[in-house]
């Protein structure tokens, strides 16, 4: 997700000043980027910051599901309600492509109330919708959300199914940070059966996965920023007339902070691999 979050900062500083659509987007894109950080409060402070914001249209719903999400994470659950109805009422107008999105959002504001049987009625729906569209990482996403209510409910078999379906998807489809996800809710689904042992075992097993994936992207990161960082020296000395051998010297910097990124991205392609059992 640090991938995803330099984009959005590249993308923000490069197109921002474009049109109030295009800030808009890559402001969203930021914003979801703080959210899968657990940040949520920096998330709603993100979204707030911006200036004229959309009102309607897809962008609008985008926002508002982001914002109430954000909202219901810290159990700010009045505030969260009132933006996801805001978000509802735009979709019973017009079905924009993010509205699909709000049924989840809904069961996860019913999670935090502790409603969670009409959480779980929510997430079938979003289940249901996500195979009718053959999207894959939405079902896997459903069925992870699916073994939450479950498990919260209490019916742990039902968890353990709806987990091990995830996981399946997961490791078929490449979704390391679901498949992860799958292996906790399996280990809390064993705990609260009765069988403390084998959810050790599956929590030890996805903090393993997690602690390997996460030196591996780390190592890529800092492989890319020396790449950039070479590339700036090197215009920077062109652009203040330095000699050729200075230039010649930054090129070959760059070479060889080139192929550390490229190293240190298959590293990571394959700690992505190794999670997701291919």
């Amino acid at each position: 997700m640090a991938g995803a979050g330099d984009e959005a900062e590249r993308g923000y500083k490069e197109f921002h000043s474009l049109s109030r659509e295009w800030a808009w987007q890559f402001t969203i894109l930021k914003a979801k980027v703080l959210y899968s950080r657990g940040m949520s409060d920096e998330t709603l402070k993100l979204l707030a910051s911006e200036p004229n914001p959309p009102l309607s249209g897809d962008l609008a719903v985008q926002k508002k599901r982001l914002e109430a999400v954000a909202q219901a994470s810290s159990l700010r659950l009045t505030e969260a309600e009132a933006v996801l109805t805001g978000a509802e009422s735009i979709c019973a107008a017009s079905a924009y492509p993010a509205c699909a999105d709000l049924v989840t959002a809904r069961g996860f504001l019913e999670m935090e109330r502790g409603h969670y049987i009409q959480a779980q009625a929510s997430f079938e729906r979003a289940l249901a919708s996500a195979r009718a569209a053959g999207d894959q990482f939405l079902e896997a996403t459903a069925l992870l959300n699916l073994s939450w209510s479950t498990n919260e409910q209490t019916h742990f078999d039902e968890a353990l199914d709806w987990s091990n379906a995830a996981r399946k998807i997961s490791l078929a489809q490449g979704y390391a940070d679901l498949s992860q996800t799958a292996l906790g809710n399996m280990g809390w689904a064993y705990y609260r059966f009765g069988d403390p042992e084998k959810a050790e075992g599956m929590f030890t097993e996805a903090k393993a996965q997690a602690d390997a994936d996460q030196q591996a992207h780390d190592a890529a990161d800092a492989a890319q920023e020396a790449l950039d960082n070479a590339t700036q020296a090197r215009d920077q000395l062109e652009s203040d007339g330095a000699s050729q051998d200075q230039i010649d010297a930054a090129n070959q910097a760059i070479a060889q902070a080139r192929a550390n990124n490229d190293a240190a991205e298959a590293a990571a392609q394959s700690a992505d691999d190794a999670m997701n059992g291919q």
